[in-house]
């Protein structure tokens, strides 16, 4: 049985599919999250103790995303600029449980290919 609460499924769709498609955002811009996500990710994983590929919607909680912005500024000495790109991922913390949450009632037992995204 697939564990849905899984985050890598709906990663891959919020880049693949919500980005790109629904709401047709530049390639820089999408870029710009792939890049946050690439360092999220393995950050959350390092808190959680857990590999990337085991992290749970749950794990992405807004007071990690706070961590993981002070730890930007902190250890890569990142500008206020930088940091509040990288505030983006509130944004995809936002999407991806909303996706999770809403529209598709259903979305805990079916997962993110059959759930379909809120409209912005």
């Amino acid at each position: 049985m697939r564990d849905n609460t899984l985050i890598g499924p709906w990663v891959r769709r919020f880049l693949l599919e919500h980005l790109v498609t629904e709401r047709n955002l530049a390639r820089n811009t999408q870029l710009s999250y792939r890049d946050t996500l690439v360092l999220l990710l393995p950050f959350l994983s390092k808190a959680q103790g857990r590999p990337v590929d085991r992290l749970t919607i749950d794990d992405l909680s807004p007071a990690r995303v706070r961590s993981f912005l002070q730890s930007l500024e902190k250890k890569r000495g990142c500008s206020g600029a930088t940091r509040n790109l990288r505030l983006a991922t509130r944004f995809i913390r936002l999407s991806i449980s909303t996706a999770f949450t809403s529209k598709c009632a259903t979305a805990a037992r079916c997962g993110p290919r059959r759930c379909t995204w809120p409209s912005a």
